[in-house]
């Protein structure tokens, strides 16, 4: 085998050991550090406490049941790196659902627009609250039970950045995600959306 094979090997065992997902540990994580925090309690009070002085919740709420996108990727229409906010913008997501509720890649916020941190899975129970940077790259779970998920989405911003999210402002909206039996095909884009992550971010901004 020549160098140049060589190398081409082992950077795809690289690549593929980067896209094996592993249930997240319960050691606590920070929003600084690692780009999400597990909350328990799911009042707007409890949320802010998480943030800095000056974060506001916007008008904005989604509502989503069934089987949600399995693409690893960043929320770029409201992510401080694509659209050039101040200060970073955050989801809040509450699982009306227990078990697998979503994947996340911790501290691929301080990369983007690339992704070289591997996935975890997180776990919990009904009413779990998840907050995370809009710019940390995350996907939805497969479930053994079809349709099972279901969660609500609010989106929180420093005040000085309203009106550059103003696009999504005063929004309230509902889906259900259609479930289909391509699981091997589902699982391949899930690992190549890891693997172009990059390009796929940059494909969906255009």
């Amino acid at each position: 085998m020549n160098y140049g094979m060589y190398m081409f090997f082992l950077l795809i065992l690289y690549l593929l050991y980067n896209t094996i997902e592993e249930k997240s540990s319960d050691e606590a994580t920070g929003l600084c550090k690692d780009g999400y925090v597990v909350l328990h309690g799911n009042s707007r009070r409890e949320v802010l406490e998480e943030l800095p002085k000056d974060y506001v919740f916007l008008d904005y709420k989604y509502t989503f049941k069934g089987c949600k996108t399995n693409i690893f990727h960043r929320d770029i229409s409201s992510s401080q790196y694509f659209i050039h906010t101040r200060y970073p913008v955050y989801t809040y997501s509450i699982y009306k659902s227990k078990g697998p509720l979503i994947s996340v890649c911790p501290g691929s916020h301080h990369t983007t627009p690339y992704l070289f941190s591997k996935p975890v899975t997180i776990y919990g129970e009904k009413h779990t609250g998840i907050l995370y940077n809009n710019d940390l790259v995350h996907a939805g779970v497969f479930h053994k039970e079809k349709g099972k998920h279901y969660e609500e989405q609010y989106k929180i911003c420093h005040k000085k950045d309203v009106d550059k999210l103003k696009m999504i402002k005063k929004e309230s909206s509902h889906d259900t995600g259609e479930c289909r039996d391509t699981y091997f095909t589902d699982f391949i884009l899930r690992k190549l959306s890891l693997i172009i992550n990059y390009p796929l971010n940059y494909i969906n901004l255009r």
